[in-house]
């Protein structure tokens, strides 16, 4: 018994208890009185019809007795109906409102994270697993520790009522539930891990799900016959999953018709004795109804308990999934400068290298821009562009060397002061879906209604055909998850990003192959558009196909394998720098 009560359930209880004190302490108190009010209603019931039947059995004339009796065990009838609908009710009221508050953790947990976090697959399958939790596992965690007090209660009552027929009977009720607790146990333990193990194969067959329903990627599989190929590998992994499922089921049949057998061997011999002490006249018949009844219930009450342990015990292994996630440490950086405005950045010996890799993504980099600069960063792909872009905008911390931001260091800086002042276009831009108003507008929310604004930008890059020929303009729906979607090409969603990224009116501006989508005429109005947005601050552009941008660009920097290998102008680096010489004249071809 001492291994039933010293598990893992116990501190999860404790966490559990906690964060709902810490939501609504109300919640508690009240489940407490109203678990410990019920739980003497039905034992109260069985003595109060015990005396019914004894007393018809008695030939008592006096009715007024065996009236009062009944109006008792209608009452506590009603009485229990009526706190179940209320209680109900209640529960529901407060799941709901409680279980937005964890998700609410959850997303405010996952906005904390960093960069590097949501770069391994680990952290998806936390948050995954943490979901699941979120949609009311904690307080039915609760609910069933308060039900298992309750129900014990109850069997402690159904325990006397057992001790005044034979104190012999009471072990033989419990021993069956127990012996059933330890083997459910171990099959619960075995059953989280296979679950815990399955976490990444449930987020591929999540995904391949996914992309044969979700339309986006029809044209694509319907060219090159996928369909199939992807309902194939959505196939095995769940028939993966039912094999693993059945192999559980099998294993907990197996053990449950072993003691169902026995618990109704035993159950229907302590029925005869009590009907036989009752032939007998040991007994009256209300008798042998109380104390047959009172061992069913001592039985199933027991048994109750120690199932709702094991499942207590099989979900604080989810729950602590949950927990986990949210205390990831988070690696934010503790700067406390303030930064208004950037004027300069000097990068001094910066050398980085992902985790899981010996070799530098970036080695011995120095680098120096300031206010007015427009920089275009070029190399091959994997020369390590984007993720001094990463650095420079704060979002990897573990890096060697330093970075200044207006002569401080980068670590130093409050760090949303600082994201404040930059506007970015990231290489794998993010499609809204919602109106070309909020798409643009979600870089800097104080214009969401500022529609002159929003018109002066998105007319700089070309827009004005795709807003003026919907009839709802700037509110018309992007996308095509949402009613009146509508799709546009990937050209025009880069240049709303482009929008999005120039209304945000920051000092730094970074911008990963912001060419990427566009055809060869918007390529070159663009080029000239951002030395005129990039005046009096600092403009950073990464691109593959730069040869319309060198010309307004006052400063090149040449990235190969991870060094900075050359830095100057076009004109000055197309005679004296090899790499970037080839890199050019391979796209003028």
């Amino acid at each position: 018994m001492k291994k039933i009560f010293s598990i893992n359930y116990i501190r999860t209880l404790l966490k559990v208890t906690k964060i709902i004190y810490l939501a609504d302490k109300r919640y508690i108190y009240i489940m407490i009185c109203i678990i410990v009010f019920t739980s003497f209603i039905p034992p109260a019931s069985l003595k109060v019809m015990q005396g019914i039947i004894n007393m018809l059995q008695t030939s008592i004339n006096d009715l007024s007795k065996i009236f009062i009796l009944v109006i008792i065990y209608l009452l506590l009838d009603l009485i229990q109906i009526v706190i179940q609908t209320v209680l109900g009710y209640y529960k529901t009221k407060f799941g709901l409102k409680f279980n937005l508050m964890i998700k609410k953790k959850i997303l405010d947990k996952a906005s904390r994270l960093c960069l590097n976090d949501f770069e391994n697959s680990e952290t998806y399958d936390m948050i995954q697993r943490a979901e699941q939790e979120s949609e009311g596992g904690l307080l039915s965690y609760f609910d069933m520790a308060l039900s298992a007090v309750g129900m014990l209660i109850t069997s402690v009552t159904y325990f006397f009522i057992v001790l005044n027929f034979r104190s012999w009977v009471v072990p033989l009720l419990i021993v069956i539930p127990i012996i059933r607790f330890i083997i459910s146990n171990k099959i619960n333990k075995e059953e989280f891990n296979i679950a815990k193990s399955r976490t990444d194969d449930q987020r591929k067959a999540w995904y391949y799900g996914y992309i044969i329903t979700s339309g986006i990627n029809y044209k694509e599989l319907k060219l090159y016959d996928l369909f199939s190929h992807f309902k194939e590998k959505y196939e095995v992994l769940i028939n993966k999953f039912i094999k693993q499922d059945l192999t559980i089921s099998k294993k907990r049949l197996k053990y449950l018709l072993i003691f169902n057998i026995f618990e109704q061997l035993l159950t229907g011999t302590l029925f005869s004795f009590a009907i036989y002490c009752g032939y007998i006249g040991e007994i009256l018949i209300g008798d042998v109804i109380t104390y047959t009844r009172a061992m069913v219930s001592t039985k199933s009450q027991t048994q109750s308990i120690i199932m709702t342990l094991s499942d207590m015990n099989k979900a604080s292994l989810f729950i602590e999934q949950l927990f986990e996630f949210l205390s990831i440490e988070e690696r934010n950086s503790k700067g406390t400068v303030i930064i208004d405005r950037i004027e300069s950045i000097t990068v001094s010996h910066l050398s980085y290298k992902y985790k899981e890799s010996n070799s530098y993504a970036l080695f011995d980099i120095n680098l120096k821009i300031k206010n007015g600069d427009f920089v275009a960063i070029v190399g091959r792909n994997g020369s390590g562009k984007s993720t001094l872009m990463k650095i420079l905008m704060g979002y990897y911390e573990d890096y060697e060397g330093q970075v200044l931001i207006n002569g401080v260091d980068l670590n130093e800086v409050e760090k949303n002061s600082y994201l404040k002042n930059i506007g970015a276009l990231f290489q794998d831009f993010t499609k809204y879906e919602g109106t070309i108003r909020e798409n643009i507008c979600y870089s800097n929310l104080d214009f969401i209604n500022e529609d002159d604004k929003i018109h002066n930008v998105y007319k700089q890059f070309g827009l004005e055909q795709l807003v003026e020929e919907q009839g709802q303009g700037i509110d018309t729906q992007l996308g095509f998850w949402f009613e009146s979607g509508k799709q546009i090409s990937l050209g025009q969603w880069q240049k709303v990003a482009l929008s999005r990224t120039v209304i945000r009116d920051a000092d730094l501006y970074f911008l990963d192959e912001p060419n990427a989508a566009l055809d060869s005429i918007s390529e070159y109005e663009m080029s000239k558009l951002y030395k005129k947005v990039f005046k009096n601050k600092i403009g950073i552009v990464i691109v593959h196909k730069f040869n319309n941008f060198v010309n307004n660009a006052n400063k090149i920097v040449v990235l190969k394998d991870g060094k900075l290998i050359n830095e100057g102008t076009h004109e000055v680096l197309i005679t004296t720098s090899h790499e970037y010489n080839r890199l050019y004249n391979l796209q003028i071809e």
